[in-house]
């Protein structure tokens, strides 16, 4: 095996220019130029790259808000149980933009402070009504789309094949879709009318009989 001796001014360039000289023409480095100096590969240009985002973390409470007093929020959770929450202390009052009835996705720390929070913005809304699939109940939408329909939302609901539901997606939280029962009016049949009161009529008196005379 050759080894390769390093020398310095003069005879550096010299070793040098005869190494690429002896290399065939498509292998030399096109920045090299022969017997004047050394050659120099430039390293390529690396563009940094943007700091990493974090993907959003999945809410860990998601429910309707059934009370708010700027201090702390009462939710009524997917599973029908109510919790209440704190806010942080440098948020609350009329900052938070929030109204009993919202739908909203937070996650909270042990003491039930909410470490983070966001209203849900309601999307497309369509109507469809509840059957029985392979993997459960599931809604058929106007829209062609299938919704499955978790057992513990439909024993929630209450739902059953043939019940109409309207389905809303939602724009800013990833795989949240909110259902909801609609409930009909209940037709009552109509109420009869009250009999007409009809006086009795006035007694009939017969004629008095004919007397005859005698003369």
């Amino acid at each position: 095996m050759k080894k390769l001796l390093l020398g310095t001014g003069a005879a550096l360039t010299a070793a040098l220019s005869a190494t690429l000289s002896a290399l065939p023409s498509e292998a030399r480095p096109l920045t090299a130029q022969s017997g004047y100096r050394v050659a120099q590969f430039s390293e390529p240009v690396l563009t940094p790259t943007l700091p990493s985002i974090n993907p959003k973390k999945s809410p860990k409470y998601v429910g309707y808000v059934t009370d708010y007093d700027g201090s702390s929020m009462v939710v009524r959770l997917t599973d029908g149980t109510i919790k209440q929450f704190l806010l942080p202390e440098n948020v609350g009052g009329d900052s938070l933009n929030v109204a009993t009835g919202d739908l909203v996705a937070l996650n909270a720390d042990r003491s039930d402070r909410i470490t983070a929070f966001d209203a849900a913005i309601p999307g497309e809304v369509t109507y469809g009504s509840v059957s029985r699939g392979e993997n459960g109940l599931e809604v058929a939408t106007e829209a062609g789309a299938t919704v499955p329909i978790s057992e513990a939302i439909a024993n929630q609901l209450m739902l059953a094949p043939g019940d109409e539901v309207k389905v809303t997606t939602i724009q800013n939280i990833a795989g949240l879709t909110s259902v909801c029962k609609v409930k009909r009016a209940a037709v009552e049949p109509p109420v009869p009318a009250p009999p007409v009161f009809q006086p009795a009529p006035p007694p009939v008196i017969p004629p008095a009989p004919e007397i005859r005379g005698l003369w």
